[in-house]
C-alpha cells in the first residue's frame, strides 16, 4: 500500500541519516571499524547489535556464575529480531530491554519473554535452547541502540531486579 511505502521510504532515510551521523561520531580504532561494518550493513538491510551479559553489569552489581550472550538485528521490515543464550540454568521470570546508558537503570521498554505469558511469550524457560523470536520495536530504537542507551536485563527468581545484564 502508499502507506507501507511511504513509512519503508521514511524509515529508509533515517536509516542513511543515522549512518552518516553515527560515522562521523565514531573516533578512529577498532571500534570505528566494527562500528562502520555494522552501519554499512544496515544499508543493506540488517544492523547487528551484540551484548555480553554478566551479573557485574548489573546497577548495583549482582554475584553470580550465570552470563549470556545477546544478539538483535532490524530487518528492512523494521522487526527487532532477538537471539538470547544463557550459560547455565536459573529460574528465568522475564527478559526485556532498557533505554539507559552503561551504569545507570531505565525501566522496561521492550519485553522479550515473561514467565507468566501476560507481557511477552512466556511458559518454562529452557537454558539450553536460546531465546528467539521478533518483536515490533519503538519508533527511533536503531538511533538509540547506535546510541549505545540499550541494554538487556534477565531477571530470575533469585535476583527479580535482574540477574545478568549487557550493554548493546
Amino acid at each position: 500500500s502508499t502507506l507501507r511505502r511511504s513509512y519503508a521510504l521514511a524509515v529508509g532515510l533515517l536509516m542513511i541519516v543515522v549512518t552518516v551521523t553515527a560515522v562521523r561520531a565514531v573516533g578512529p580504532g577498532p571500534e570505528r571499524t566494527q562500528r562502520v561494518a555494522a552501519l554499512r550493513q544496515s544499508q543493506a538491510g540488517h544492523v547487528a547489535y551484540t551484548a555480553h551479559m554478566s551479573g557485574s553489569l548489573e546497577v548495583p552489581p549482582v554475584v553470580t556464575t550465570a552470563s549470556g550472550r545477546a544478539a538483535l538485528y532490524i530487518d528492512s521490515d523494521g522487526q527487532l529480531h532477538y537471539r538470547v543464550q544463557l550459560t547455565e540454568a536459573m529460574s528465568v521470570t522475564q527478559v526485556h530491554l532498557h533505554f539507559a546508558p552503561a551504569g545507570m537503570n531505565g525501566p522496561p521498554s521492550v519485553w522479550l519473554y515473561d514467565v507468566s505469558g501476560a507481557q511477552a511469550p512466556g511458559g518454562a524457560f529452557d537454558p539450553d535452547t536460546p531465546l528467539v523470536g521478533s518483536v515490533e520495536p519503538p519508533l527511533g530504537i536503531a538511533a538509540i541502540l547506535d546510541a549505545g542507551q540499550v541494554y538487556i536485563n534477565v531477571h530470575t527468581v533469585d535476583e527479580p531486579s535482574g540477574e545478568i545484564r549487557g550493554q548493546f
